[in-house]
């Protein structure tokens, strides 16, 4: 009888074990996930991008769009983003943040770098997650600082973001105000 209850005892260790490796495994993927999107996504300029980008600009001013081909920057955005998120995912990340990213950068002319980031899993919901990233940058003008940013994301299965939003950034606003002083000249 007492072998037959240690036996089990260590058969439930075991298992706690082996449970609970694979749920750090989990959160390390989910972790990584977030990181390699905000490395993707604020490393900047991205010179193959912003020419792609820009070159599809042309052809809109222009009116030589082939509306039958898809941009070659959704190919490079698929190929930067796409494996990290669902497909509903991808398409709310592309459309309302990657996006609006890439060209704030590219008309405020600045450079951005990722220095450090903490991902921070919630409590309640494994799935949630919040983190702050460092950032390095150099404007316009070329004078550099360093700056934070903050967020969530939230996966449905492993490794694949489902939401995936940055809530506070003073770097986008720095961005946005020269970029419209760019696009803007005043008189």
């Amino acid at each position: 009888m007492k072998k037959s209850t240690s036996v089990f005892l260590v058969s439930i260790l075991v298992l706690l074990f082996i449970v609970s490796g694979c749920k750090k495994e989990n959160n390390s993927v989910n972790e990584d996930t977030i990181k390699e999107v905000l490395s993707e996504l604020l490393n900047l300029p991205n010179e193959k991008l912003f020419k792609s980008i820009q070159n599809y600009s042309d052809q809109v001013v222009s009116g030589e769009v082939d509306n039958r081909k898809e941009p070659e920057y959704s190919s490079i955005l698929e190929n930067m983003f796409h494996s990290q998120f669902t497909d509903e995912g991808y398409e709310k990340f592309i459309n309302e943040t990657a996006m609006y990213y890439i060209t704030t950068t590219q008309d405020a002319g600045f450079i951005t770098k990722v220095k450090d980031v903490n991902v921070t899993q919630n409590k309640e919901d494994e799935l949630r997650y919040t983190f702050t990233a460092t950032i390095n940058y150099t404007d316009n003008n070329n004078e550099s600082g360093t700056t934070k940013i903050s967020g969530s994301a939230e996966f449905k299965e492993k490794g694949k973001l489902t939401i995936f939003k940055i809530t506070t950034n003073d770097l986008l606003e720095k961005m946005k105000k020269i970029a419209n002083e760019v696009k803007i000249p005043k008189e």
